[in-house]
């Protein structure tokens, strides 16, 4: 599995897929950086990455149908919330996908108190 994670989310969490032995791309380090989230899902799509963003666009599924994707994770959080409980939730999410086969055609929605899979 791969994963494009969005700017919108720290490079820690970056750090903690790799140290679980992912790949990811965080988009801040690439030549996505600044672009709109159109450009993000179709870079996505191109190449078979799971997105995984703090944009809640992402979790419109008329707009991006989880069924195109290798998988969206979107974590919906408060703007203020602490980087150490965004690691907490990241590694939860981790922890989650362990336990399934494929991402390919989820959304996973992270949630302060709850993961959610459509």
């Amino acid at each position: 599995m791969q994963f494009l994670l969005d700017e919108n989310l720290p490079r820690s969490v970056a750090e903690l897929f790799k140290r679980k032995g992912y790949e990811i791309v965080h988009v801040l380090d690439s030549a996505l950086r600044g672009s709109p989230d159109e450009t993000i899902s179709e870079y996505a799509l191109k190449d078979n990455y799971t997105i995984v963003t703090s944009d809640k666009g992402f979790s419109d599924i008329r707009k991006y149908p989880p069924s195109k994707y290798d998988g969206i994770i979107v974590f919906r959080f408060r703007d203020d919330m602490e980087q150490a409980l965004i690691l907490k939730l990241a590694s939860s999410v981790l922890n989650q996908i362990a336990l399934m086969p494929d991402l390919k055609g989820r959304l996973i929605l992270v949630e302060e108190n709850q993961i959610r899979v459509r």
